[in-house]
């Protein structure tokens, strides 16, 4: 009754759950529907995008490439890729240990690959070329900062070196061997497919479009998993015996499985990003929470909570929870792994939505499973929309505050015209309106925003929650300066603008 409580409060029009103990499936379930405007529920074999649930699948390709010596961990990516012609530390230094551990400093970017629609914004054989230019925001190696360009240079590098599509590589190494039925990092077809949407401000559903991310895209390594309930639970049982094995038998292999090298895999790497202590760190591709913690310090609830957030784990001192999210428009999940109990829970649901149902939903099975009551999850649910509008009232309300009578220094057409980064790399097509702008971004007509008048060379893109994040398929920018865009202007012309979009 919880669960289903939580679902609804979140506007996800499905959630899908398992927990397996002692390495074993004890308990799964499903709520819920496929595609808002139809009846079907979701089952076992259900496939939802994956995103980074999977991203431990591209990790483990790695791990076997570098124990058969196809690659290496700490070799450095421009002796993979010779294109990778930064001039700093990033492009003289960077390893593929770096870019899984999230060590590089490269922001993340997300403004130049995908907005909205689903629409792909830059051309795989542009990808590499951007990332030499994509800006590293903290010192190389200084500390832990989540990026997906990190993982576009890991899909270039195993592409480069097997000379084969990263598919087609996973396909062989991992998918495969593991017997999996329904993971793909293709195109899933079918009407077993679950639906993406974006959850409105009143807790409805609309469906959206997103990018499959496949091989085409550069993106698949981070981005492009798609798995049914019971292929997750396979291989996150199995990676978590494989693990246990290998660290009991001083090994890197275990008998019948495909996974190697785990006791790397699982060696913590960095501090995790916004942990106030030592307890909570990154690995390879895994986050380590030693307990009690913030179970939520990757999850869309985060920003919602923030240092509000409820530790888990006051009675289960020095336990270990190995755990990730999955966070992409129209795709949220949690999955949490306890090698001491050989236990995992893993919960997918289908919406960008009001608060992460799958965190809460995740968490508070994990509780069960570990005798840790959770008495607060509820009250969360409850909170979370009313924080999350509340964001976006105080986003549009500071707008409206700072707005001003003062008009353009110019005529609107004279702010017309397409504006290039300094590398080149990437372009706004900017055009007048009666009383506005027009941003195409890449001259994308399905990537568009309309710009008002604001105070004279600003203008400001409105808050239309509903129409972004359902319409639109945005990801939530929680970001005040995303809504303002500054010309700067001489007595003439336009010279350039600014966007502080990341």
């Amino acid at each position: 009754e919880q669960i289903a409580q939580i679902l609804k409060l979140s506007g996800a029009p499905a959630l899908s759950l398992g927990v397996f103990h002692e390495g074993k499936v004890v308990h799964k379930a499903h709520f819920g529907r496929r595609e808002c405007t139809k009846p079907d529920a979701p089952n076992d074999e259900s496939i939802y995008f994956s995103g980074s649930m999977l991203k431990i699948l591209t990790v483990s390709t790695i791990s076997k490439l570098a124990y058969d010596g196809v690659l290496g961990w700490d070799v450095r990516i421009r002796e993979y890729l010779p294109d990778f012609n930064r001039d700093d530390d990033v492009g003289r230094l960077a390893t593929l240990r770096d870019l899984i551990a999230n060590t590089t400093g490269l922001t993340g970017g997300v403004f130049y690959w995908s907005q909205q629609n689903g629409e792909l914004l830059q051309k795989k054989n542009e990808l590499l070329r951007m990332a030499c230019h994509i800006e590293a925001v903290k010192p190389f190696r200084t500390g832990f900062l989540y990026s997906q360009w990190n993982y576009v240079l890991v899909h270039l590098v195993i592409e480069a070196v097997t000379k084969k599509p990263f598919s087609e590589v996973v396909h062989s190494t991992m998918i495969q061997p593991l017997g999996l039925k329904n993971t793909t990092f293709a195109i899933p077809h079918g009407p077993n497919t679950i639906s993406p949407h974006g959850a409105r401000e009143d807790g409805s559903a609309i469906k959206i479009k997103i990018n499959p991310w496949t091989d085409e895209s550069g993106m698949t390594a981070g981005a492009g998993g798609k798995a049914s309930l019971n292929d997750l639970l396979t291989v996150y049982s199995k990676l978590l015996h494989s693990y246990n094995d290998q660290l009991a038998h001083n090994r890197d292999t275990t008998p019948e499985s495909p996974f190697v090298g785990l006791r790397a895999v699982f060696e913590p790497q960095v501090k995790a990003r916004t942990a106030k202590s030592n307890n909570q760190e990154y690995c390879l591709g895994l986050y380590k929470t030693s307990l009690p913690g913030n179970l939520s310090i990757s999850s869309w609830n985060s920003p919602l909570f923030g240092e509000k957030t409820p530790a888990f784990g006051n009675t289960l001192q020095g336990v270990e929870v190995f755990h990730h999210t999955l966070g992409i428009p129209g795709f949220l999940g949690s999955m949490f792994l306890v090698p001491k109990s050989s236990s995992g829970v893993v919960v997918l649901t289908n919406a960008t939505p009001l608060l992460d149902a799958s965190d809460l939903v995740a968490q508070g099975l994990l509780g069960v499973l570990l005798g840790e009551p959770l008495p607060y999850l509820l009250k969360m649910a409850n909170t979370a929309p009313k924080i999350s509008s509340a964001i976006f009232r105080f986003i549009a309300s500071s707008l409206e505050e700072d707005k001003t009578d003062t008009p353009p220094s110019l005529p609107l057409a004279s702010y017309a015209g397409i504006y290039y980064n300094s590398s080149k790399t990437f372009s706004l097509h900017v055009s007048s309106l009666e009383k506005g702008l027009r941003i195409s971004v890449q001259g994308n007509p399905r990537v568009t925003y309309d710009l008002e008048m604001f105070d004279g060379d600003t203008f400001c893109l409105p808050v239309k929650r509903d129409e972004e994040y359902g319409e639109k398929g945005m990801w939530p920018q929680l970001l005040p300066s995303f809504r303002r865009v500054e010309f700067e202007v001489d007595k003439k012309s336009v010279r350039c603008l600014t966007w502080h979009h990341d």
